[in-house]
């Protein structure tokens, strides 16, 4: 808690499995449709990703990446 007895959306926050994570900001899960031709993530998944996690947020959800067609 802050000076007046608030939680801060920037503050560490512990989760019940005992992980700490850095920050409450949380990308929830999204379907990024960048999957290549054969449904498997490609580059573009990985750069939005890296950007995601340059950008501070404390929790990053992956959306619908598929790793597998079947």
């Amino acid at each position: 808690m802050n000076a007046n007895g608030t939680t801060g959306i920037a503050e560490p926050l512990t989760l019940p499995c005992g992980a700490t994570v850095k920050n409450r900001f949380y990308k929830s899960a999204m379907n990024e449709a960048l999957a290549g031709r054969d449904c498997a993530p490609t580059e573009e998944h990985v750069r939005l990703y890296r950007t995601w996690a340059e950008g501070g947020a404390g929790v990053l959800v992956t959306g619908n990446v598929m790793v597998d067609r079947t």
